[in-house]
């Protein structure tokens, strides 16, 4: 085997830090947020790939990291994201509706899901991964050509 093989396998097989929970390793967490995040791979997509994986893994008795998108999404689903709890309500259409040909949207209960928005912020701002990375005044950014950068919210005249 090559470098890079060596190098990508190392990579890949070291044991994930314990804020990769639920995931078994280091390769679980990448496939899935590879498929979900960055590809965001339909789910009949997936489940060909990883039948395609699964084919080329059967010589070496083993398996791909999810059996398909049902177990992508479940272990995806289980990840832990913080201690704002989620929160739900129904609600349905409640207006005038016609005498006939009811649009079918107009007699379903829709279930809302959503979480605290002020204690998702207030959670992120007592996250410590965040010491010393956020700027809560307004700043000015200069080059060494004494130019202004625009980029960040907080910074020129905006804030």
């Amino acid at each position: 085997m090559g470098h890079l093989f060596g190098t990508f396998h190392l990579h890949m097989t070291t044991p994930p830090p314990t804020h990769r929970t639920p995931y078994n390793d280091r390769v679980e967490f990448e496939t899935a947020e590879f498929l979900f995040m960055r590809n965001q791979m339909s789910a009949k997509q997936i489940n060909t790939l990883l039948d395609l994986w699964a084919v080329t893994l059967i010589k070496h008795n083993d398996a791909p990291p999810f059996t398909n998108q049902k177990d992508v999404y479940a272990t995806i689903n289980a990840t832990p994201l913080g201690d704002v709890p989620w929160k739900m309500f129904s609600m349905c259409y409640s207006g005038i509706k016609p005498e006939w040909d009811v649009p079918p949207w107009m007699d379903v209960k829709y279930d809302i899901w959503y979480r605290d928005l002020l204690q998702i912020v207030h959670s992120m701002l007592a996250n410590p991964a965040f010491d010393r990375g956020i700027k809560y005044s307004p700043y000015c950014d200069y080059t060494n050509d004494n130019k202004q950068y625009w980029k960040n919210f907080m910074s020129g005249d905006w804030a």
